[in-house]
């Protein structure tokens, strides 16, 4: 099984399930003393599978697929290592083998899902696990685990491999975005996270939640009627949030040095998809107006050349979402930036008198598919929906 493992291919997770399954059976003998350890010498392997960036671009879907088969598999492989533990082994052991299984299901392994919080973890387990479900981490940060813990840490190492691999940087904005699910926050604290969220995160975010606000008011015809109760209020909040990333339409004598679309891929392409939107959806007299996109790498926006192909709007731009470092675009911001780049150009052409052409429209769903931690993307899907009552997102888990 090791050997399968160390050898196999990133799309190759199937071919390593047979060997992986007759290692378990192996392991389950009780007589046999060595089988939870050679279980777990396999869940590091496992996770730095799951969460390994590709080596080249490829279709987005496959991708996916393959994670989400990788962590299926971390997830078979810690619960079978679970239930053959030995009895009397230290209650650390079991909590972070659980814990391995909750993350498998949090970011998206196929069968997995998220556990319960046990009512015996410890308060730096908990914290992960709760954040991991979409709670709101400590605002002093993750509490590090005991020295003992480390020292032992034969499951520390998988644990804080899915946590580098969850994308939780900056812990603020993951505060925010729990923030956003958590309906019994007051409007006061959600506004005192935002200011804590940083610039950054903070501006992104206020234009994600504005557009949301303006997709609850659209009807199927696709334009707002100017009758429409808060139709004013949502495009200008639109508007004023795109405005604070800086000028996208060309209005202004150019921007600020540090204006974050002249330098910022997701901040560019969510400027460009809040123009877009409200042009698309004003009724004549509204505001629309012809817009001519910018592009990316030219004129004032040649800080962006490095990622103008990410931000072309083609169907492939998908692919290259892990081509920059994580430091400087995670790849979920990175899927966000081509979707709503893919959204523009389409509805540019679409101006032109293109026909509308369902298979060129942006996959929205694909936000959800790659979880994103620090800002709430799935937000970004603009086709009107039903609503639960008391908030656009799911509440966050326990």
């Amino acid at each position: 099984a090791r050997n399968a493992l160390a050898t196999a291919a990133p799309d190759e997770a199937v071919r390593v399930r047979p060997a992986l399954d007759q290692l378990i059976v192996l392991a389950s003998d009780r007589s046999l003393p060595e089988g939870p350890g050679m279980l777990l010498a396999l869940l590091p392997g496992l996770a730095d599978r799951a969460l390994r960036r590709p080596p080249a671009p490829r279709r987005l879907d496959a991708i996916l697929a393959e994670r989400s088969a990788w962590l299926s598999t971390l997830d078979t492989t810690t619960q079978a290592a679970l239930a053959i533990l030995p009895a009397g082994v230290a209650s650390d052991l079991p909590l972070g083998l659980r814990f391995i299984s909750h993350a498998s299901g949090a970011l998206g392994g196929d069968g997995a899902s998220i556990q319960p919080l046990p009512a015996d973890a410890p308060e730096w387990l908990a914290a992960r696990w709760r954040t991991l479900a979409g709670g709101s981490p400590p605002e002093g940060g993750m509490p590090p685990p005991p020295a003992s813990q480390v020292a032992r840490g034969q499951v520390l190492p998988v644990i804080e491999t899915l946590m580098r691999g969850a994308g939780l940087e900056p812990l603020a904005a993951v505060r925010l975005r729990a923030a956003i699910t958590d309906r019994t926050l007051g409007g006061d604290e959600v506004q005192r996270r935002q200011d804590a969220a940083g610039p950054r995160e903070s501006r992104l975010t206020g234009l994600i939640l504005a557009l949301d606000g303006l997709a609850d008011l659209a009807p199927p015809s696709g334009q707002l009627r100017s009758s429409d109760p808060g139709v004013d209020e949502a495009m200008r909040a639109v508007s004023r949030a795109a405005e604070a990333l800086g000028d996208v339409t060309g209005r202004r004598q150019g921007n600020a040095v540090d204006a974050m679309v002249l330098r910022d891929p997701l901040a560019f392409a969510l400027a460009c998809l809040a123009h877009s939107r409200l042009n698309r959806l004003a009724a004549p007299g509204l505001g629309r107006e012809p817009w001519r996109i910018p592009e990316p790498g030219a004129g004032e926006f040649v800080r962006l050349a490095p990622f103008a192909q990410l931000l072309s709007g083609d169907a492939a731009a998908s692919e290259l979402i892990w081509l920059h470092d994580d430091a400087v675009l995670p790849p979920a911001h990175a899927l966000a930036a081509a979707l709503a780049m893919r959204e523009v150009r389409e509805d540019a052409r679409q101006r032109l008198g293109g026909e509308a052409r369902p298979a060129d429209d942006p996959d929205w769903t694909l936000t959800a598919r790659l979880r994103c931690y620090t800002l709430p993307l799935e937000l970004l899907d603009g086709r009107p929906r039903k609503r639960e009552v008391g908030g656009s997102l799911p509440a966050a888990g326990p």
